[in-house]
């Protein structure tokens, strides 16, 4: 059995508010030693995340917490198969914007 499904939209939220912090720091000028400080990270994996930051514009970003939020909550109060809000919280990942279920299926 693989992970759950709360434990992988924290772990997204997690890495989308590391894109979002490594894109202020670097726009304050910090080196890339000090954004993996900031960040709790191994230096090693600064470069990516740092590279992924520039792949998303602010308003991308607020359309992915927009996205995490809602199937949180989907996956707490529903009932819905978590496969199913799982999906669609990466396709609205990937498409910028928020994708339920009724945009999809009869409710």
């Amino acid at each position: 059995m693989g992970e759950s499904p709360q434990m992988i939209i924290a772990m997204l939220t997690r890495y989308f508010i590391q894109l979002v912090r490594a894109a202020e720091l670097r726009r304050r000028r910090a080196s890339e030693h000090e954004v993996a400080s900031a960040l709790r990270i191994s230096p090693y994996f600064v470069k990516n995340i740092i590279e992924a930051s520039g792949n998303f514009s602010s308003s991308h970003i607020d359309h992915c917490f927009a996205a995490l939020r809602d199937a949180d909550v989907e996956l707490k109060s529903s009932g819905r198969e978590p496969a199913l809000v799982l999906d669609l919280l990466i396709y609205s990942l990937v498409r910028g914007d928020v994708v339920r279920p009724t945009d999809y299926f009869l409710v």
